[in-house]
């Protein structure tokens, strides 16, 4: 291809051996969607045993670790001496990348400040793309920054602000970025997170007779479940037989002073059916999305909402928080039901209303798929991406970037 073009998209998480989170997620998603769009693209992740390259699919993954020594092992007690000594190494590994491949264009994630050393020095246009800060979840968290976690804080923050261009899922992002971080929300591009149709698909036939009502995610106060917690028993009234799946690891909430596995059986005092999932594989949670009669994604903030997407690509009936970005990509289209951010009341009646009306849940069902098809396609998200990457690519010269080689010194 003539416009061909060779990227470079970084994040500790690229899966299958570092999980499936939500930054691990959209960056496999992206870089196959762009290698198979002709593109050339390089993954720089975490290795887990040792440093390797290979190949999955068409996507060239580049496996690092963070090298450490003495003196690195001492100042782990006062710095986040993982998060520096990571992104030291993710530097070495852009220049590397640019001086024997040619890349173009690098993208870090604003979690954990990957790029924080390359910030220092850039070679090449550099996106920064937010997906949630350290210091969003700690305040929808409740929770005290210890000393390291201030400092990687300051380095997200650094290296946003030292960033050429920047990227996010949604306006809510884009809103808090502006108000905390002083960079113009005009400049930063918008674009939906992609998901890959083909791997969620529905198969109504699974779907159980028994209402079940499924949340996926961290059990965490910024994820709302203890909002749903709190729904169960009056839910569990109005619907006879009534199960709740909760999939996701289990966080200590420190301000209840119990874990939310703990708080949300209390709430449910035997007279509800609970699962708890807490590890489980990519495939079997596709099973879960199709067996679910409905699905809650109750953020009390959410940047965009990768499980609220994988749902909907299942074909399943949506109840959301009206604090979810990924709304505001199709705010025209009545692919959910919405309900008030906190409100435990709002949320009990769209669950019940929801489980008692079957006419919409089919008719929500049917809304779904298309809905993903029109706006969050992999192929056509990866499309926007590399519109936006060609963009920067092509106004690189018009302000040089100076060109030093960084020397690590770690063993």
């Amino acid at each position: 291809m003539a416009d061909t073009m060779k990227i470079c998209l970084v994040s500790q998480e690229y899966p299958p051996e570092t999980g499936w989170g939500g930054i691990g997620t959209y960056t496999y998603e992206t870089a196959q969607g762009l290698a198979a769009l002709g593109h050339e693209v390089h993954v720089i992740t975490k290795a887990v045993k040792k440093e390797r390259q290979y190949r999955d699919g068409k996507v060239i993954v580049h496996r690092i670790f963070a090298k450490t020594s003495r003196l690195s092992r001492f100042l782990r007690k006062f710095l986040p001496m993982h998060n520096l000594l990571y992104s030291m190494r993710v530097a070495e590994k852009v220049r590397e990348l640019t001086q024997k491949y040619g890349v173009q264009i690098v993208e870090f994630p604003d979690w954990g400040a990957e790029g924080f050393f390359y910030a220092f020095d850039k070679e090449i246009p550099t996106i920064v793309k937010f997906h949630t800060p350290m210091f969003v979840t700690a305040r929808l968290n409740d929770e005290n920054l210890k000393w390291k976690d201030k400092v990687v804080c300051w380095m997200e923050k650094f290296t946003s602000q030292r960033a050429d261009h920047f990227a996010a899922p949604s306006h809510l992002m884009a809103e808090l970025i502006e108000q905390e971080y002083g960079i113009n929300q005009v400049r930063i591009k918008v674009m939906p997170l992609p998901i890959n149709q083909e791997n969620f698909m529905p198969d109504f036939r699974r779907e159980k007779k028994q209402p079940t009502v499924l949340y996926v995610g961290r059990m965490e106060p910024r994820k709302g479940v203890q909002i749903l917690a709190d729904a169960i028993p009056d839910i569990s009234k109005k619907i006879e037989n009534v199960k709740f799946v909760f999939i996701g690891k289990d966080i200590y909430d420190y301000y209840k002073g119990i874990s939310m596995q703990e708080y949300i059986l209390e709430k449910a005092n035997k007279e509800a059916t609970v699962q708890f999932i807490t590890h489980i594989k990519r495939e079997k949670l596709i099973d879960y999305y199709r067996e679910a009669t409905l699905c809650i994604v109750p953020s009390i903030w959410e940047n965009f909402g990768y499980t609220a997407l994988e749902a909907l690509s299942c074909g399943r009936p949506l109840i959301l928080s009206d604090k979810v970005g990924l709304s505001q990509h199709v705010a025209r289209e009545k692919f959910s039901i919405n309900f008030k951010s906190g409100d435990v009341k709002d949320l009990t009646k769209k669950v019940t209303q929801l489980l008692k009306d079957k006419e919409m849940r089919l008719k929500l069902r049917t809304k779904s798929r298309s809905v993903v098809a029109k706006y969050f396609s992999r192929e056509s998200v990866s499309i926007q991406a590399a519109d936006y990457y060609r963009q920067l690519i092509q106004t690189k010269n018009k302000k040089p970037i100076r060109k030093k080689k960084l020397v690590y010194s770690g063993s």
